[in-house]
């Protein structure tokens, strides 16, 4: 079948067309926030020098880039792991298959607001930013790099002031701690806040305008829970209430990205 009387394009080029530009999207914003890019322009260069010695019959070094692509290939499988699976994750939350999965609190962001009112009960303070679209892997290499899931415990122990890395904030990305201890700049205008927020306000408040960031705060003196997004602050009352404004804070990017590749 050709929809186009000029051109002999099906339906079937269609669809093909469509699905691996639905994959590639997903793969390029991958690469976007990652430096894997570098690894596979690699492997894309051995694989080009393979066909130009298999084209000049060069068969000592077509042996050699053909090993070494099998070992690229077989490399990039288990160093980026963690990467791999978070692309699969993002296809995963598309529309087309979300709605066929009921919604549920995201397992991350319970963790999360256990923890903060864990902390806030014990008037331990704590500065959590959780990464949406904009990338902090720039900020997270400030920090010490972590790599860890998610865990009400582990962020519980991060923030004890006994422990070396209690300073600063906490990345997260989905449902990993990507660095903690990262100090995050303060911007002209954190000083207008209230009298009575310190120096994890003022941070927040400062990332959340600077990036569209979401950041939890953890009061050491008030034992309060507020939540921080585009430079604006909510007090959380309760575990409930903040996993709910975590989750709408987080569903209003992923609609907004639907939108973006509608248009």
């Amino acid at each position: 079948m050709k929809l186009f009387g000029f051109l002999p394009v099906g339906l079937r080029d269609v669809v093909d067309v469509l699905a691996a530009s639905f994959i590639l999207y997903h793969i390029l914003r991958f690469f976007r926030q990652s430096r894997a890019v570098y690894i596979f322009l690699g492997i894309l260069l051995i694989t080009l020098m393979g066909w130009v010695a298999q084209l000049f019959h060069l068969s000592v070094l077509a042996w050699m880039t053909g090993l070494l692509r099998t070992i690229g290939l077989v490399a990039v499988v288990i160093i980026f792991q963690p990467e791999i699976r978070r692309v699969l994750l993002s296809l995963g939350r598309n529309p087309l298959f979300r709605r066929m999965v009921p919604e549920g609190v995201d397992p991350a962001l319970k963790e999360i607001a256990e923890a903060a009112f864990r902390m806030a009960s014990r008037n331990i303070g704590a500065l959590i930013v959780i990464q949406r679209r904009d990338p902090l892997r720039d900020l997270a290499e400030r920090g010490v790099i972590l790599q860890a899931r998610v865990h009400q415990d582990l962020l519980v122990s991060l923030f004890h002031p006994a422990s070396p890395l209690h300073d600063g904030a906490v990345i997260v990305d989905e449902d990993r701690i990507l660095a903690a201890r990262v100090i995050l700049p303060l911007l002209p205008g954190a000083e207008d806040l209230p009298e009575a927020f310190g120096t994890r306000h003022r941070a927040a408040w400062s990332i959340t305008v600077e990036t569209d960031a979401v950041a939890v705060v953890v009061s050491e003196e008030r034992g309060e829970v507020r939540v921080f997004e585009h430079g604006q602050f909510t007090l959380a009352s309760s575990q409930d209430e903040l996993q709910t404004l975590l989750s709408e804070a987080l569903r209003e990017v992923l609609e907004a990205g639907e939108e973006t590749v509608a248009a």
